[in-house]
């Protein structure tokens, strides 16, 4: 049993619905496919320049 998300226009909300079913939903004009949208991890890397960093004199 396959499962489809999709969002209902009005509202936004999702729901999970059989595949079967889905083109129903779709076809009234109130629902859509819901498109998961990935968010891409940043790796941040920190840069210090020799010349920036204060050794400690003894």
């Amino acid at each position: 049993m396959d499962k489809v998300k999709i969002v209902d226009k009005k509202t936004g909300a999702t729901k999970e619905v059989k595949k079967s079913l889905a083109s129903d939903y779709i076809g009234t004009g109130k629902f859509e496919l819901y498109k998961e949208v990935k968010e891409e991890k940043k790796d941040f890397k920190f840069v210090v320049n020799k010349d920036d960093v204060k050794k400690d004199e003894k």
